[in-house]
């Protein structure tokens, strides 16, 4: 009778007949879980609404001008960052005035920047990342939401089914940060 019982759960599970109660159930759990701090190692810079009412954005809408991105990568430079990921789509072209932005892009080895893959499926071009950043330092954004539409998982890795996307990046944005800039724990 147990055997019966066994095969007829695993067979259920198996079918997907269980998933929604499992996702449920992982929900409840992730948020019992008691509240972590902020690891003082990592710095989090957030541009708010108000910042894109600077000076420098007179004429600008949207995301931050390349002006205020230069003067807050030169901030960054100077308290000597391991890894600094830019989490903006760059939708502003640097203008030849700016050349030192693109120049930055380029050499700085801790630089990482956001871009997404395209798909056909959707009809969405993708969006590309900043001019001048190498293909190493990119990091894509894609999710993938469970069949009840909550976003529970985020790829770390993948090849774009599109080589003419404007987003090839082989890991995605937060896994390449993770990479450059291993955190260590020390045991006592």
């Amino acid at each position: 009778m147990s055997l019966l019982i066994t095969a007829s759960v695993i067979g259920i599970r198996h079918q997907g007949g269980l998933q929604t109660w499992e996702l449920l159930l992982s929900d409840q759990l992730m948020r019992s879980r008691p509240q972590e701090n902020q690891d003082s190692r990592v710095l989090i810079v957030t541009v708010t609404e108000d910042d894109l009412y600077l000076p420098e954005h007179k004429q600008k809408s949207g995301s931050l001008s390349n002006l205020a991105l230069a003067r807050l990568l030169d901030k960054l430079a100077k308290l000597q960052a391991r890894t600094v990921g830019l989490d903006i789509y760059r939708s502003e072209p640097v203008q030849p005035n700016q050349v030192s932005l693109t120049t930055r892009w380029k050499t700085d080895d801790n630089f990482f920047a956001i871009c997404k893959v395209s798909d056909c499926t959707q009809n969405y071009p993708g969006v590309s990342p900043p001019e001048g950043v190498p293909p190493e330092r990119q990091g894509f954004s894609d999710i993938v939401p469970d069949s009840d539409n909550v976003l529970r998982r985020h790829l770390l890795a993948m090849k774009p089914a599109d080589p003419t996307s404007p987003c090839t990046a082989p890991y995605a944005f937060n896994a390449q940060l993770a990479f450059h800039s291993p955190i260590t724990v020390q045991s006592t």
